[in-house]
């Protein structure tokens, strides 16, 4: 619509940035308009906006559902890894049907896909990155 040239690099960066999620790409789209060139730093820019609003979102709820979602988007996959991390981080025993509980209701709300028996992954790539290792810590 712009008449815009966007190198194919750029544009695979941003679809594997943002998952190819529509308000996040429209957002790109829209700053690379404003500025009148397609960037990767723009990518960031959006990213680091999507990432500040999935964690002002997901600040509502329960500090055990974010130390999931933690563990889970920083490789504790598995139901045992899942436990051992929230143990861990809780310094007390986190029982089966608490752990239960929580996977589920991350699960019916879409966050969190259970991928093959026991093992679990984050759905979303922004909400991954929001939870990665360099992005936060949740205190609990």
């Amino acid at each position: 619509q712009y008449n815009m040239r966007a190198p194919r690099d750029t544009l695979e960066y941003a679809v594997d940035k943002l998952d190819g999620i529509v308000g996040w790409l429209t957002e790109f789209g829209h700053r690379c308009v404003r500025i009148g060139e397609v960037r990767k730093e723009v990518v960031d820019e959006v990213l680091e906006l999507a990432i500040r609003t999935v964690q002002r979102e997901l600040s509502r709820f329960s500090k055990l559902n974010l130390a999931v979602i933690e563990a889970i988007s920083n490789g504790y996959e598995r139901w045992s890894e899942i436990k051992e991390y929230l143990e861990r981080k809780s310094r007390r025993p986190v029982y089966d049907a608490e752990l239960r509980r929580h996977l589920a209701s991350l699960e019916k709300r879409g966050y969190i896909s259970r991928i093959d028996r026991g093992k679990y992954a984050i759905v979303d790539p922004v909400v991954k990155n929001a939870f990665s290792k360099n992005q936060r810590r949740t205190q609990l």
